[in-house]
């Protein structure tokens, strides 16, 4: 067995073994949209063992601007991290990171790691989960396993008159949205590149959906059908559409589509324990699976990095005028928040 990096690394091989693995981040599509979008370095590793991978690992150098340049994987994604057919090729590929990092001048590797089973839901710890529910054969099934009220709130909005409209040409309604319920949430927002790049990258998996009422928009989502499973990697709406429920509208939406497109699984995206998305996203029957995030100095130290909280920061950046946040944004997404390893958005 071997450690082979970039252009050694044979794309075919590389997307056969984590489509195997279920790994979407390791998508080398991931690369093209860091580059393109942030000009992020990638320094891609697998372990060749025949002419077959036992491990892959991404990761992009993110240069810093009050933190040390560091290799992670990935940024701005909910993870990457290994992934290896056994724990020797885990070890052998985090050490290739770090020997990596030494040669790219970088201060330390942050892995953003996935768990492959669910947590126990009693009691499934702290920290960040994705948030994954098993899809049932038809969507009759799909309705009935819903929580009444789950149902009674898909009802309620289409009584309000909430219709959801699939079109990749709403991008532009998608990116308004956004930026608009990431300042009042107080988090930076991604510039349009980041969600431009995804759609030519991912071309017809990658699908935008908004929920209008009366011609305004109230939700919106950007899903990416991969595999057998349907990511809902954005979804935002507005605190005051809260009375029309369309959060529920849309999410049955996504879920039905998923269904048509034969998907198995339902990944609700990232989620925090204690969090008010957490619990929405475990009514509609998710399953918690545990998101490890660490960080791996170049002197052959480990640190478990803890969920980052907003609080003051969020309360700061709020009051940012709109179009300020939306040049800030992109800025603190490629160069600063990264830097700290637990907190991506």
């Amino acid at each position: 067995m071997e450690v082979i990096s970039g252009q050694h690394i044979q794309d075919s091989l590389w997307q056969d073994f984590i489509r195997r693995h279920k790994c979407l981040a390791h998508d080398l599509r991931w690369r093209e949209v860091l580059q393109t979008a942030y000009g992020l370095q990638p320094y891609y590793l697998a372990m060749q063992d025949g002419g077959e991978l036992a491990g892959a690992l991404p990761l992009v150098r993110v240069p810093g601007i009050f933190t040390p340049a560091q290799l992670i994987s990935l940024p701005l994604l909910n993870y990457a991290g290994v992934a290896a057919v056994s724990p020797v090729i885990e070890a052998a590929l985090e050490q290739a990171a770090v020997r990596m990092a030494r040669r790219v001048k970088a201060g330390s590797v942050v892995l953003r790691n996935r768990a492959t089973q669910p947590a126990d839901p009693k009691n499934p710890g702290q920290g960040y989960f994705q948030m994954i529910k098993r899809l049932p054969a038809d969507e009759h099934a799909l309705w009935d396993g819903l929580r009444s009220e789950k149902r009674t709130a898909t009802r309620k909005a289409r009584r309000a008159g909430v219709k959801i409209v699939r079109d990749r040409n709403l991008l532009p309604v998608f990116i308004k949205l956004y930026q608009v319920a990431m300042h009042e949430f107080g988090t930076p927002p991604h510039s349009a590149r980041w969600f431009k790049s995804i759609l030519q990258a991912f071309g017809g998996d990658a699908e935008i959906m908004v929920a209008f009422r009366q011609g305004t928009p109230l939700a919106a989502k950007l899903l990416l059908m991969w595999g057998d499973a349907c990511y809902n990697l954005w979804h935002v709406s507005l605190a005051e559409s809260k009375k029309y429920s369309p959060n529920n509208a849309i999410y049955w939406e996504a879920m039905r589509l998923a269904l048509e497109r034969g998907k198995t699984e339902f990944n609700f995206g990232r989620s925090i324990k204690g969090g008010g998305t957490y619990t929405f996203k475990k009514h509609y029957g998710a399953l918690p699976y545990p998101l490890r995030y660490e960080r791996l100095s170049i002197d052959g130290s480990r640190q478990i990095l803890a969920p980052m909280g907003s609080g003051t920061a969020a309360r700061v950046w709020r009051k940012i005028p709109l179009a300020l946040a939306n040049a800030l944004g992109p800025i603190m997404l490629g160069h600063v928040l990264p830097g700290f390893g637990a907190r991506s958005l």
